[in-house]
């Protein structure tokens, strides 16, 4: 066998190496690709996008849990960090007043 002859056979087995290498890596990949598309799709499903609030309406809410919160604390009393989370999903629209009531009565419960 000419040297050229062993130089070509070497380098296909090589790149047959490289494919055979490329292929088990994407078959080790392939679950966390999947797992993560699947996240997505849950993701679309678990939270449900909401129409945009007006101007108005944020501000209106806004004006509420400032009032709500200066009279925590007129009475001497902090609101805690989920409280004020609450305030800010309700301020930006993604929880109704309803929704936000019935997270911080789940919370505070006994």
């Amino acid at each position: 066998m000419s040297p050229m002859s062993r130089g070509r056979a070497f380098f296909r087995e090589l790149c047959y190496d490289a494919m055979v290498f490329k292929n088990v890596m994407n078959e080790r990949r392939k679950p966390r690709i999947e797992a993560a598309a699947t996240k997505e799709k849950h993701m679309n499903v678990v939270a449900p996008i909401r129409p945009q609030i007006t101007l108005e309406e944020r501000a209106r809410r806004k004006a509420a849990v400032d009032y709500a919160r200066a009279s925590v604390r007129l009475e001497g009393f902090v609101v805690s960090p989920f409280a004020e989370d609450l305030n800010r999903r309700y301020i930006d629209g993604e929880i109704t007043r309803e929704e936000m009531t019935a997270a911080l009565l789940a919370h505070h419960a006994p």
